[in-house]
């Protein structure tokens, strides 16, 4: 009775050794299934910064791309315009993104300092890549790269400004757009095609400067300088071209516009507000949150765009049938029906030369956040600088770069394009020397 007693407990025991031994074994291996489909760690910091060679010598500034995107979506944060209805008072509104824009950007002390976006102690800002390629791409100083030429006259009156000029641009993205960008382009050398979605409080900001003298554009007098590579021949600081700020075009992800989810503005400098700050006299040219469809230069009432009427003697043109645009656009389109385009497969950005009205309203739709313009294409969610990229990165990669879906016909050569469009530079001056003289014309007969 003992003897079977004791050979009974020693088999419990040895049975309970045996499981406790398989439950330790199986609560310290990790299930095979579940590291394999762990997500690979993104890349990160191996962008060009500009197409630019450095000089071994250079002792001046010099850009350096930001691009250490955030891997996780960042918080949400208390946004001051978030109080503000755009429609009823879009000078405040426009006034505080601006503002959000400028803290811990600009040094009241030095308002000439180049930015430094990455370095900003308030909020982190970023770069989208690929903007280096092809010979429009970031010059190495402040990192610009070039925009539409003006035609003379366009930026203001001719005389005095009787010569075409280059514009140069640097934009930028708020934490919550970084995140989007980080995931587009998680593998540099395979970057998403998917559509994507900027999610609420997104904000993007773009400089845009100027190469024209005071001679040509009085009204710059007293703006801000930087110094750009724009002749590509820059070996010091001191034989560095200067550029003048003339407009800054910003954007933000606001979903309490039904129309399009997305409220742009473009700003313009104008002394006359006074401030020994020159980005203070950085006032509104207007306000943006659709595209009022169906609206011509002979039919309709813009209702969707507001236009700042203090900035109005600044402005030579605005966009078509009045919607708003800055002095450096496209008096042909508009912020919102430019930027709604982008995606990818790549699309027209702006209607075609001597189209008619009718040919045009098909660019100036509400086309709501994150849908695509067309219907082959997967939205960029109004982010063209999200859509360059990845069209210059086919120009570089022709074969796809390892993407099967990227392999196919080569893109446009020179990116970006002049005139956005597609036409030569030749032909989109003639347009807009067209619309300027048409604007003149109705001008002359309001008087």
């Amino acid at each position: 009775m003992t003897k079977s007693l004791t050979f009974c407990l020693s088999l419990l025991l040895a049975i309970s050794a045996f499981e406790l031994s398989n439950t330790r074994a199986v609560t310290v291996k990790a299930p095979p299934a579940a590291a394999a489909n762990a997500p690979a760690p993104c890349t990160l910091g191996t962008f060009k910064s500009s197409r630019d060679t450095v000089p071994a010598n250079w002792n001046g500034p010099k850009f350096q791309l930001s691009q250490t995107y955030p891997q996780t979506l960042p918080p949400a944060e208390t946004l001051p315009w978030a109080t503000i209805d755009f429609k009823t008072n879009p000078k405040a509104y426009a006034l505080a993104l601006r503002d959000y824009v400028f803290q811990g950007n600009i040094d009241p002390a030095n308002p000439n300092k180049p930015w430094v976006v990455q370095n900003n102690t308030v909020r982190k800002w970023y770069h989208a890549p690929w903007m280096d390629f092809g010979s429009n791409g970031r010059e190495f100083i402040s990192g610009l790269t070039r925009e539409l030429t003006s035609v003379a006259g366009q930026l203001a009156p001719n005389p005095p400004q009787s010569q075409q000029v280059q514009n140069w641009a640097v934009g930028f993205y708020n934490a919550r757009g970084g995140f989007i960008f980080g995931k587009v382009w998680c593998n540099p050398t395979n970057p998403s095609l998917s559509g994507v979605t900027f999610p609420e409080g997104t904000v993007s900001g773009k400089l845009l400067f100027t190469a024209a003298p005071v001679t040509q554009v009085p009204f710059l007098a007293g703006t801000v300088q930087w110094k750009a590579n724009i002749k590509r021949n820059a070996t010091s600081i001191q034989n560095a071209p200067t550029v003048r700020l003339l407009q800054i075009d910003l954007a933000v992800r606001d979903s309490r516009n039904t129309a399009t989810g997305w409220v742009f503005a473009t700003l313009i400098y104008d002394s006359t507000n006074g401030s020994s700050n020159p980005w203070e006299n950085m006032q509104p040219v207007g306000l943006m949150w659709g595209n009022d469809p169906g609206v011509t230069p002979t039919s309709g009432t813009i209702q969707q765009s507001w236009l700042n009427p203090a900035t109005k003697h600044l402005m030579q043109h605005y966009g078509w049938a009045e919607r708003l645009n800055g002095p450096v656009d496209n008096p042909m389109s508009s912020c919102l029906s430019c930027h709604a385009t982008a995606g990818w497969p790549t699309t027209a950005m702006v209607p075609p030369s001597n189209a008619t009205s009718a040919q045009r309203l098909p660019w100036f739709v509400n086309t709501p956040a994150a849908q695509p313009f067309k219907p082959n294409q997967v939205s960029h969610d109004y982010s063209l600088q999200l859509t360059f990229g990845i069209r210059q990165f086919k120009t570089a990669n022709p074969g796809g770069g390892g993407h099967m879906l990227m392999a196919g016909p080569a893109a446009p050569a020179h990116l970006p394009v002049v005139n956005r469009a597609g036409e030569s530079e030749a032909a989109y001056q003639k347009e807009v020397l067209r619309e300027l003289a048409k604007r003149r014309r109705r001008a002359r007969n309001y008087q």
